[in-house]
Formats: C-alpha cells, sequence, structure tokens
C-alpha cells in the first residue's frame, strides 16, 4: 500500500482524495490542515517555509516542525526505546528509493572514541 498510495497523484482519484480512495484512517491535525495518518508511531505537523529558489532548483521544501507526538510504545523519555523492548509492528519503516525499504532488526551500542583509546596502567 505504501508504494501505491506515494506513487499516485490525488488528481488521479475520486474526489482528488487518496485518504478514502485507499481507506487510510487519519485525523485532523492541532496546528496545521494536513490530516495525521492513524497507527503511526509518531506524528509531526509541519509549516513549509518558502524558499522558492531552493524549491525550484532541487524540487525541495524546507519546513518547521510546529508540534509532534509520539507512540510510548516505540519512544519515551525523548528517545527511541531499545528494539528489545519495542513491538516489531512498532519499529520505524525507512524508505531507501527505488521501491526499498528497511525495518531495523539490529541494534547496535555506539562506542566513545575515549573507550576505544587503551588507558595506561
Amino acid at each position: 500500500m505504501l508504494t501505491t498510495v506515494g506513487s499516485t497523484s490525488a488528481r488521479d482519484t475520486a474526489q482528488h482524495d487518496k485518504f478514502s480512495a485507499y481507506g487510510i484512517d487519519h485525523f485532523a491535525g492541532t496546528h496545521v490542515a494536513a490530516p495525521l495518518v492513524a497507527d503511526c508511531i509518531g506524528w509531526l505537523e509541519c509549516k513549509v517555509i518558502a524558499t522558492p529558489a531552493v524549491q525550484d532548483a532541487h524540487d525541495l521544501f524546507i519546513a518547521e516542525a510546529v508540534a509532534a507526538w509520539a507512540d510510548e510504545r516505540a519512544f519515551a523519555h525523548g528517545k527511541y526505546l531499545p528494539l528489545g523492548d519495542t513491538p516489531p509492528a512498532w519499529r520505524t519503516l525507512h524508505h531507501l528509493g527505488a521501491g526499498n525499504f528497511l525495518v531495523p532488526g539490529e541494534q547496535l551500542k555506539a562506542k566513545t572514541l575515549a573507550s576505544l583509546v587503551p588507558q595506561p596502567g
């Protein structure tokens, strides 16, 4: 569904509404007029910052996050929970391009450079 919805223009759906055409559950945002998709692990409401030169040259839009929420089953106290504490259905989905996606399956713990330097003695 993700690839189909993302590759379809609302102009090509009945009433120009992809949410209705594909049965996507959603609810109203609180800060901007864009709907939020239900059952996500997090939501950002953003306001587009007008940068016509960047938009025209690179097809890139710059936005300011004006509101954010996260489901505590995957994100709490300002951080993602360890993978082992997160239900598999609540792991994030990452688009790699060309119809390829990644779901985290292994968690690695970073080491500081100080921990890699041999200590005297």
